[in-house]
């Protein structure tokens, strides 16, 4: 997974860089260049998805199971999320087969500028629509429980 996964963050449309990289920037980043397990669960859970379908994306994401994302990860992270806000049902598979030059997935925080309001003072451009097509399709297996419960405590 962890080529797919490099493959993902280096497939991502140029919106979609510049825009993680803002999240990025935002989540509490360490000095080691990865988001530790509290840091993630707090700006995570500021996507205002249930706790349930946070947990599903952390194993989804996460999945070497370590208790902090990597960019990569991160990366995937984001998509699952965007997908989830939409509604879509939502895979790993689906999020690493979809992600292109032409792919839209642009997460909400709580508290942070959208993407299409970022891109603008930017002056990126950022795709048709408002958060673009994203990538649901199927969605994951039930997770058995998983590090965020203890990250979230």
């Amino acid at each position: 997974l962890t080529q797919a996964f490099i493959q993902c963050a280096e497939s991502l449309s140029h919106a979609e860089r510049e825009y993680y990289k803002f999240l990025w920037s935002q989540a509490g980043v360490d000095a080691q260049g990865v988001l530790q397990g509290k840091e993630a669960v707090a700006f995570l859970s500021k996507s205002s998805l249930p706790r349930e379908i946070l947990k599903r994306i952390w194993d989804l994401a996460a999945w070497s199971k370590r208790q902090f994302l990597n960019w990569e990860e991160f990366v995937v992270t984001m998509k699952l999320i965007s997908a989830a806000q939409k509604k879509q049902q939502f895979s790993l598979e689906r999020v690493l087969e979809h992600s292109s030059a032409n792919s839209r997935d642009f997460p909400e925080y709580e508290g942070l500028e959208r993407a299409k309001d970022y891109l603008a003072r930017q002056g990126v451009a950022a795709g048709p629509g408002d958060g673009g097509e994203g990538v649901g399709a199927q969605g994951p297996s039930p997770a058995p429980v998983n590090a965020w419960d203890a990250l979230a405590e």
